[in-house]
């Protein structure tokens, strides 16, 4: 196990002990037992104490790694001698807050596409140099006269009442979302998959 410390000034006065014995970290008396842990796993810092954690606990390279906060005075000298004016208790369960490494990264990957975005711009280039739409229908695109066939192919298998509001928004869009319902429908409309259009978006997010 790795532990490391970041000093902060504290709200009120506490303090803090900890050992640690292979993957059980002993924090005010109260033993953390993380050796359920698998590499990759990461025990969340929403589910730990945020006065005594600075980050998730994660396994890494086989060693479970912890960031403690050590309350310091304005001065910066740790306060190791000082009572709590708030006990500080520990009664989480271990074992149960864990999320294992493909739950773990399933999560960011979700985060990281939530914040998927391209200009249109960025939007039209990419689909031309991909060859996703000709030239042609980007130009027409652009200029707000005409929807690729692709689109206007989708649009064709929306109900009758959303038809309209699909094709205006896709004709005056001024940002494509990766999460947008229109974009992962084209993108799966072409044969595309969902690790292809991570990629499109990444790689036309710098043009």
């Amino acid at each position: 196990m790795t532990i490391e410390f970041v000093d902060q000034r504290p709200a009120h006065d506490w303090s803090i002990t900890a050992s640690q014995a292979g993957d059980v970290l002993t924090i005010n008396g109260t033993a953390l037992d993380f050796s359920g842990m698998a590499d990759g796993d990461v025990y969340p810092l929403i589910a730990l104490d945020p006065e005594i954690f600075a980050t998730d606990v994660t396994r890494s390279g086989g060693a479970v790694n912890a960031i403690l906060i050590r309350p310091v005075d304005a001065a910066g000298v740790a306060l190791a001698g000082l009572e709590s004016e708030k006990p500080v208790a520990i009664t989480i369960d271990v074992g149960t807050n864990i999320i294992p490494a493909a739950t773990a990264a399933a999560t960011a990957l979700a985060a990281a596409r939530a914040g998927m975005s391209l200009s249109f711009s960025q939007l039209l280039i990419g689909l031309v140099a991909e060859g996703w739409i000709t030239e042609a229908e980007g130009d027409a695109w652009s200029a707000g006269s005409a929807l690729p066939a692709s689109a206007l192919a989708l649009v064709a298998t929306l109900p009758a009442g959303s038809r309209f509001a699909a094709r205006t928004r896709m004709l005056r869009m001024s940002e494509a979302l990766r999460l947008d319902p229109l974009v992962i429908a084209l993108g799966a409309a072409e044969g595309k998959t969902e690790a292809e259009l991570d990629t499109f978006f990444t790689t036309y997010a710098e043009v």
